[in-house]
């Protein structure tokens, strides 16, 4: 996921945005957006895990965390595709925002 998004981020920070190339980078990023979830199921809270364990007290609230993410990285491949820099812009932070928070919460 970070290998799709970060460079992203890389060309909207540094004003390089590349319409074709962003839009490949957030299809790549739908296509993971999936991937790390499994990691965090039942019986998964061993080393070398860096989740904190309100992963498994606080489910319910790591659950929306999934589908807040799940949701905005969608929005942000809609933005992609719509070539507007100004919604992909405030999608590619809303997506960011929802890494931010739940590795704030859920990670060491």
């Amino acid at each position: 996921i970070v290998n799709s998004f970060e460079p992203m981020g890389v060309q909207l920070r540094k004003d390089r945005y590349e319409a074709k190339q962003f839009l490949a980078m957030a299809k790549a990023l739908d296509k993971l957006k999936e991937g790390p979830w499994s990691h965090f199921g039942p019986d998964t809270n061993y080393p070398p895990t860096r989740a904190t364990a309100k992963e498994w007290s606080d489910a319910e609230r790591f659950a929306t965390s999934k589908q807040n993410f799940l949701q905005a990285s969608s929005q942000l491949l809609a933005a992609a595709e719509s070539r507007n820099e100004k919604q992909i812009r405030a999608a590619y932070e809303a997506t960011h925002e929802t890494c931010r928070n739940c590795h704030k919460i859920f990670k060491d």
